[in-house]
């Protein structure tokens, strides 16, 4: 039985990350336009993804300690999705208009960054973090109600290792190919089309649930 839970539970990491295009989309948008780094990018998206699990983990941790029934889980996760969406969304628009601003000016240099964690990277670390990762709830509450921590604990740990997996190569992957292929080239412009994927994810995941 516990074989089958983490093999589910590694599975629904991986699934819930490739359906789930917040999960890398921005991570991928502020690389590409702000000069990051294989490197620098991998770790970040780790940081993120870290932040992401321990979030929810904890999250479910208070809720259990709270009685909260899985219903009132999808409620509080609901609200969080909002935030989460909204936050991306709006971001995703500012940093829009900043890259029209910066596409319109008459002299342009493509920014290389050379802080260990941008500024940047900061914004998407917190919408990762309080974004829910609902999928990991049930694999974490229902042994936990049942008080087979242990279950719990290893089915969070399959989940939270498939789930950084997936977030590693669902943003190195599509990075490496682009810097394969030279004639990829957003010049001047590649901070607003930076903000407008990230405010296009953002609005998918609000209104129609990405």
């Amino acid at each position: 039985m516990h074989l089958t839970l983490l093999v589910t539970a590694f599975a629904a990491g991986i699934l819930h990350v490739c359906f789930g295009p917040d999960h890398y989309v921005p991570l991928i948008a502020l690389s590409k336009s702000r000069g990051w780094k294989a490197a620098q990018t991998a770790w970040i998206t780790l940081l993120c993804g870290l932040a992401h699990l321990l979030f929810a983990v904890f999250a479910g941790w208070v809720g259990l300690r709270l009685g909260f029934s899985l219903q009132k889980f999808r409620v509080f996760n609901a609200g969080l999705e909002f935030w989460a969406s909204s936050s991306l969304m709006v971001f995703g628009f500012v940093y829009l208009i900043y890259g029209l601003q910066q596409g319109f000016k008459r002299t342009w240099a493509p920014v290389i960054s050379k802080m260990p964690f941008p500024y940047f990277a900061w914004i998407a670390f917190l919408i990762l973090t309080i974004g829910p990762c609902e999928p990991l709830i049930p694999f974490f509450v229902i042994p936990a109600l049942g008080h087979h921590w242990g279950a719990a604990i290893a089915a969070s740990l399959s989940f939270s290792a498939a789930t950084l997996v997936a977030m590693l190569s669902m943003v190195l992957i599509p990075l490496y190919g682009m810097s394969a292929f030279r004639e990829i080239r957003l010049g001047r412009y590649a901070h607003a089309f930076a903000g407008a994927a990230m405010m296009f994810v953002g609005f998918g995941c609000l209104f129609f649930g990405w």
